[in-house]
């Protein structure tokens, strides 16, 4: 399937597991030339094409976003008559907001949302554009990023700015991740492109995608170079720029807990393990087998598992007391839904984990609720 459709691994190694565990989770591709169109489109529940304005900003600078929960993304692929990717549909909204669409290139990423933004990196063969989606606010910004192609953008938590992964034109020769900042000001270079006697001690060939997540504090950057069967996983500790990497091949980010990088195991389809690396040092563990889909919040690593008999059953893990312990089954198919995933995301509060719906779209569950009880009802990502 990868040789008939290298398109998929632009967005992704998790985009990658989806399609080929034939899990629920489905990404609505939009065909043109056919008489699916309309009907694709009118899936997007009245979704507007985005003509959103520039932000306002205060004395020269952008005006400080909030933690907007319930923002969320989603992206569909765009098709020709004949199956190949034109483009990405990239559906947005926040609550209380009307939905709208960006329509981007095959070669953009999405990433976020982090304070109600979302980040779209595009490059249309010649300039790559950074578009800063900011749907509670009604408002977009624009990164111009130059002659470089960038791959893919994540929020900065330490500064106002983006982490971008950069290639050369012309050559696409691996530039490493940059510091790109919103305002004023030159790139500066965060981590150094991965060298390549690392991805051959990691068995990684040729890097098809980069993918770059950040703590919740911005004290520590994993940067993964990925083949389509796994990916080198190297974690930074910016206060001291010091790089090291995981032994092996690993499989998609999940999220940070402080120092603790958790992981999906490297594996063809799903189900995966799951797997958490401390840069403080030791080596890595499994702490779930079988794993569907997994969230990280706070300390607790949530997860849906292939039970006996192929019944799927929620556990939670705590990454400090190394306890696990059923939660029983999260209603309607639901899956948790990675920081790094990359069909779907949704900001959500320190006491909720974000899930994805059979069709894919984002929600929201409570902790509160699946703790205790072992049973929620989403808080939808659309209102």
């Amino acid at each position: 399937m990868l040789s008939r459709y290298p398109w998929l691994v632009l967005m992704g190694p998790p985009l990658i597991a989806v399609i080929a565990a034939g899990l629920t989770i489905q990404l609505t591709p939009v065909i043109r030339g056919s008489s699916a169109t309309t009907q694709s489109v009118a899936m997007q529940s009245a979704t507007a094409q985005s003509a959103l304005g520039p932000c306002k900003r205060e004395g020269g600078r952008q005006a400080p976003s909030a933690p907007a929960a319930g923002t969320w993304w989603r992206a569909t692929a765009d098709l020709d008559a004949k199956g190949g990717l034109i483009g990405w549909n990239v559906s947005f909204g926040a609550p209380e907001t009307r939905d709208s669409l960006l329509i981007v290139s095959p070669g953009s990423s999405v990433s976020g949302p982090r304070t109600g933004t979302i980040a779209i990196a595009e490059d249309d063969g010649a300039t790559s554009v950074i578009h800063l989606v900011r749907p509670v606010r009604g408002c977009q910004d624009r990164i111009e990023v130059g002659a470089q192609i960038a791959r893919h953008a994540v929020f900065d938590p330490t500064a106002d700015g983006l982490l971008v992964h950069l290639l050369e034109r012309g050559t696409r020769r691996d530039l490493g991740i940059w510091f790109v900042p919103e305002a004023r000001g030159l790139p500066s270079l965060v981590v150094a492109p991965v060298e390549q006697a690392e991805l051959e001690r990691a068995g990684v060939g040729e890097v098809w995608t980069t993918n770059i997540e950040a703590s919740d504090d911005g004290l520590y950057l994993a940067v993964q170079s990925c083949d389509p069967d796994g990916c080198l996983t190297r974690i930074q500790d910016r206060r001291t720029g010091v790089v090291a990497a995981l032994d092996g091949s690993s499989g998609a980010m999940v999220g940070f807990a402080g120092p603790t990088l958790v992981v999906m195991g490297a594996c063809s389809g799903l189900p995966c393990p799951v797997v958490v690396w401390n840069i403080a040092g030791g080596p890595a563990r499994e702490i779930a087998p079988s794993v569907l889909g997994a969230a990280v919040a706070g300390n607790l690593v949530i997860a849906v598992v292939a039970g006996e008999g192929g019944v799927p059953e929620s556990i939670a893990v705590d990454l400090r007391s190394r306890t696990r312990r059923s939660i029983g089954a999260l209603d309607g198919g639901l899956l948790p839904l990675g920081g790094s995933a990359a069909f779907a995301g949704i900001e959500t509060s320190p006491d909720q984990i974000g899930v994805a719906r059979p069709d894919g779209m984002p929600a929201m569950l409570d902790l509160d609720d699946i703790l205790p009880l072992g049973v929620a009802q989403p808080t939808e990502g659309q209102p």
